[in-house]
């Protein structure tokens, strides 16, 4: 693999990692509500969960044009069932 490669694959993975400071004001009560959500039961470690995050409608986030700079609701943990469960 060639030097140049390598740095492009580089520079590719960092772009897919979203640091706190880029995240915007969301990233920490949502850590917080689905920490709380797995101590409590409501989602299952292993399994598949959601969690939505409604941002304003002029966020920057939504735009495309920056970080998150509203203040968004966090909604709580959701499992998302498998055929196999019903």
């Amino acid at each position: 693999m060639s030097r140049k490669r390598r740095e492009r694959q580089k520079e590719q993975a960092k772009a897919m990692f979203v640091t706190a400071n880029d995240a915007g004001n969301y990233i920490g009560p949502a850590m917080l509500m689905a920490n709380a959500a797995l101590a409590g039961g409501k989602v299952i470690r292993g399994r598949l969960s959601t969690m939505e995050i409604r941002h304003d409608d002029w966020c920057q986030l939504l735009a495309g044009t920056g970080s998150c700079n509203c203040n968004p609701e966090v909604c709580e943990p959701r499992i998302v069932h498998r055929p196999e469960d019903n």
